[in-house]
């Protein structure tokens, strides 16, 4: 996991405790490292601008929450 990423998911994590009411649950922190290197690394493969990859994650979350909804029904 990139040394980026670590300081991301610890401030993350961080935020998450000292919320009253967490909206997120971070578990596998390695594992979610792994993926977001990995999602990164094709943002930048795709010379994304910051622009771009902030819309394409909010449809990518989205669509999984969405995912989701069709399931629990």
């Amino acid at each position: 996991m990139k040394e980026e990423t670590k300081i991301v998911l610890n401030l993350l994590e961080n935020i998450v405790e000292s919320a009253a009411e967490p909206r997120m649950f971070l578990g596998d922190k390695e594992q979610l490292g792994r993926v977001t290197d990995q999602v990164i690394s094709i943002f930048e493969s795709e010379k994304m601008t910051f622009a771009d990859t902030y819309a394409t994650l909010i449809f990518i979350a989205q669509t999984l929450k969405y995912k989701q909804e069709q399931v629990n029904l």
